[in-house]
């Protein structure tokens, strides 16, 4: 099994493993972000090997308050829950759908130093945006 990009995933065989994805979001849109959204895609080569595991359902973050002064304001989820899930085929890749988020005041551009009015702060040089935890099928197929 293997990652995207220059990732990686040596596994043991037999399944039976447990493995997490962080998704970890950066940008550097001068002006802040005011809204994202993204799906996830796995299992892609339709061969089925992970599977939610049971207790630990996708999450996606509670948000992050963007500004630094004693006021909240909240970027952070759009709708409560995700947009849903597909289950892998003999034609399509599974999917955890919808991971949203949007802000009266938009995410600054991370590691920035900004203000808000007379406060000031440093945005995160990342934000965890989603952890999913899968169980690897003991034989790469259910």
């Amino acid at each position: 099994m293997r990652g995207v990009g220059t990732s990686t995933l040596t596994l043991l065989p037999g399944g039976g493993q447990t493995l997490r994805l962080d998704v970890f979001l950066t940008h550097d849109e001068v002006s802040g972000l005011t809204a994202h959204v993204f799906s996830l895609n796995f299992d892609t080569d339709l061969r089925n090997e992970l599977n939610f595991t049971g207790g630990m359902p996708p999450v996606e973050w509670a948000g992050s308050d963007a500004n630094p002064g004693p006021t909240t304001d909240n970027y952070g989820p759009l709708t409560a829950g995700l947009g849903g899930t597909v289950e892998s085929s003999g034609v399509f890749a599974r999917r955890i759908n919808s991971y949203d988020s949007a802000g009266f005041t938009v995410l600054p551009r991370t590691g920035l130093a900004y203000s808000v009015g007379t406060f000031m702060a440093t945005a995160p040089a990342r934000y965890r945006v989603a952890q999913v935890f899968f169980a690897v099928t003991t034989n790469g197929r259910d």
